[in-house]
């Protein structure tokens, strides 16, 4: 008992020490007027002193004190760095609540963007023809309820007509251009081929939605391509070929459909070959499936087949392309991508962005028709229109402004998808690989016409190819090793000095396109006055068109360049 109250006793004795040294040392401090740390030894329970620094915690004690009981290694300081900048971050926010809140709600929208994405999301297939194609044997063996989706980018909402109802267009022009077509017909009444189709085949005429561009330098060369190795004068590649081209931009096989039952297919004009360049326009202008692209195409084979049944039909492959056209345009704007020969971009050598050329499609006349002109318009029917009252101006337009400001306006907004065109071919890259893919994916509200075209391409003319195989006196011409070449992995190469990302040939594809169409059209024809002598005896049960007295069987996919897959495939 002694011995514990003694040892109590200099426990206590030891702590009110230590208090009387705490407080002589904050006098001490404070007599000094420095901010010198303060520190205290206490004893503990082990009989040792220890150190307790009394300094006000920051941050800075706290990360130096970690680096002093971390190791030095270089990973654990690239570990601290995201700790410093979210410290630095919120340091900042605080400082600055105004610009805190702004980056809140930033982050915020940010998150309920990715979230909606997600929730929207999700996978189309590409590149893939479930409809039974084998049994077509007329027009009234298509059943349009078969079809798996109508877009491609799947569903059925998109711009792509029915494929089997023939379509015409309200405008001026276009009825115009059908109109021409026919003088044409009445001009050449025997060619040896006749070229029909959409925007592609309108180009050699050196025309665009009926109207004549050839003073522009690409329409006059791929113009004065075409008549020289089809206008029957001994030019170009083989022999005498006479050819007419029927095609207008922007009309989908449903629009051709209906030009042939209106005065483009007349019981007196009898060419012995009918050339289809088809579906591009389906496919890459108002977004049609696959299926529907294909449909729209054999549809037009059967009705020239029941009108023509002697008739040699050759079905273009569609040319390679692996982007959307432009589907508000409807003149020479929409070639813009297609008029460069060195394949970057839509500016020739030599000729400096936004200075013009003689080959530049964007340097139309320009026309005042901007919100001056609306204003002053409205001006003058202020000015000048007064109701029947003699009251001055009543607040109405009259109906020929009103007219005027409507076509004004669309021509504005036409503008501005033009521009909006011409960026994104800006962007066109150089010789890009054709990716063969069977999925893509949709990006829900924010989703853009990013759709791997190739797939779709390369799977239509495979479909088109199993058709013309099997049908008598239909030929499938495969155009894609022309402006392809095989890359160095596998897969093919888009030749650009060739052909646009789009699918529009420049002047040198062009005529390296019409090189191989002039050599085949002019065997075909040797053959066929061939057959002709040698049915001299029977003239009564002969014409220069019937092809069943010559066994085409033999020239089903054509290809004048290295051996394409589509050649092995039965």
């Amino acid at each position: 008992m002694t011995l514990t109250a003694r040892t109590n006793t200099q426990d206590e004795d030891s702590d009110l020490q230590d208090l009387l040294q705490e407080e002589e040392e904050d006098k001490g401090t404070t007599s000094a007027g420095t901010d010198a740390p303060t520190s205290t030894r206490r004893s503990t329970n082990d009989g040792q002193n220890k150190t307790v620094d009394k300094r006000p915690v920051k941050y800075s004690d706290y990360y130096n004190n970690f680096n002093k009981s971390s190791s030095s290694s270089d990973c654990s300081v690239l570990l601290r760095i995201p700790e410093l900048i979210c410290f630095y971050f919120t340091y900042f926010l605080l400082r600055n609540p105004f610009l805190g809140k702004i980056a809140v709600l930033s982050l915020l929208a940010f998150l309920v963007s990715a979230l909606l994405n997600l929730s929207t999301s999700s996978s189309q297939s590409i590149g893939v023809i479930k409809y039974d194609f084998s049994s077509i044997q007329s027009q009234y063996d298509f059943d349009i309820g078969k079809v798996d989706h109508w877009c491609i980018k799947g569903g059925d909402n998109c711009a792509c007509p029915d494929p089997l109802s023939p379509v015409s267009r309200p405008h001026r022009a276009w009825i115009k251009a059908v109109e021409r077509h026919k003088e044409m017909m009445e001009d050449v009444p025997d060619p040896d081929v006749v070229f029909l189709g959409q925007s592609l085949v309108e180009v050699l005429n050196g025309r665009i939605n009926g109207s004549d561009k050839s003073s522009v330098e690409y329409f006059g060369k791929v113009k004065n391509y075409f008549e020289s190795h089809f206008g029957g004068t001994g030019q170009g590649v083989d022999s005498d070929v006479k050819a007419i081209a029927m095609g207008l931009t922007g009309d989908s096989t449903s629009n051709v459909l209906w030009r042939l039952l209106h005065g483009e297919l007349p019981d007196d004009f009898d060419p012995p070959i009918w050339w289809l360049v088809l579906g591009m326009e389906d496919l890459g202008r108002y977004g049609c499936s696959e299926e529907i692209t294909v449909m729209g195409v054999l549809r037009i084979v059967e009705e020239i087949k029941t009108k023509r049944p002697n008739a040699k039909i050759v079905v273009n492959s569609l040319l390679p392309m692996i982007k959307m056209r432009m589907s508000a345009a409807d003149n020479e704007k929409e070639f813009v991508d297609a008029e460069r020969d060195h394949g970057k971009g839509p500016h020739p050598r030599g000729q400096k962005k936004g200075h013009g050329g003689k080959d530049a499609l964007r340097n139309t006349q320009k026309h005042d028709n901007g919100p001056k002109h609306i204003r002053r318009m409205l001006k003058d029917q202020k000015d000048g229109a007064g109701d029947d009252d003699g009251g001055g101006f009543n607040g109405h337009i009259s109906g020929e402004n009103a007219v005027s400001i409507a076509k004004i306006k669309e021509e504005k907004k036409k503008e501005k998808l033009v521009k909006k065109y011409e960026k994104e071919v800006q962007k066109d890259k150089f010789n890009p690989q054709l990716k063969d893919v069977k999925t893509f994916k949709k990006k829900g509200r924010h989703f853009e016409n990013r759709i791997p075209m190739w797939s779709a391409v390369h799977e239509i003319n495979k479909e088109l190819h199993k058709f013309c195989k099997r049908t008598p006196h239909v030929t499938f011409f495969d155009t894609t090793s022309i402006f392809t070449t095989e890359g160095s992995g596998g897969g093919k190469i888009l030749l650009t000095d060739m052909i646009s990302p789009r699918g529009h040939p420049t002047v040198k594809g062009f005529k390296a396109w019409m090189d191989v169409m002039q050599k085949q059209v002019g065997e075909w024809k040797k053959k066929m006055e061939h057959a002709e002598e040698m049915h001299k005896g029977d003239p009564s049960s002969w014409t220069m068109g019937n092809w069943s007295y010559y066994n085409n069987r033999d020239d089903d996919a054509i290809n004048f360049y290295p051996t394409d897959e589509h050649d092995h495939e039965e």
